[in-house]
């Protein structure tokens, strides 16, 4: 699955988020609350860019990126990036929930679902406002939360 699949999603999905959400514990007892308050930051980070700042949005993610998300959104970055140039999208993030599935002191998955705000010059500006959901897998990487996978809920 591509980056931009992961990230761009329908809102057909925003449904299934409330209730996984309105079921998932949002602290479990295992994992701490860091690894949540990590994927809800990472939540936000992969759904602010704009188009004519590409490169510091990728520097944002990276950063907060290890294994394998950080091998396949370093490699797929080129082509999203064109992509997101030439139709001169601009997004934000808004309302974000996340609630822990599982995990340990090394290791999280934790559901993210958030509003995503896409401005297109196709639009004229418009805001057209999609549901995110997606499950990340976080690791502990030298005391910092890290996401290791990214998968479209």
């Amino acid at each position: 699955m591509t980056m931009r699949r992961s990230v761009l999603l329908s809102m057909s999905t925003a449904g299934m988020a409330a209730a996984l959400l309105s079921t998932a514990p949002f602290a479990a007892a295992e994992a701490p609350e860091e690894a949540r308050l990590a994927a809800c930051d990472i939540g936000v980070v992969l759904s602010e860019y704009d188009y004519t700042d590409l490169d510091a949005y990728a520097q944002r993610v990276l950063e907060r990126s290890t294994g394998e998300w950080y091998a396949e959104f370093s490699s797929s970055f080129p082509e999203l990036r064109d992509r997101m140039r030439a139709v001169e999208v601009r997004s934000t993030a808004g309302e974000v929930r996340c609630g822990t599935l599982s995990g340990d002191a090394t290791r999280a998955e934790v559901l993210v679902h958030l509003r995503q705000d896409l401005r297109k010059a196709a639009t004229n500006g418009q805001v057209e406002s999609q549901q995110v959901v997606m499950v990340m897998v976080l690791e502990n990487v030298g005391g910092r939360w890290l996401v290791s996978r990214v998968t479209a809920a």
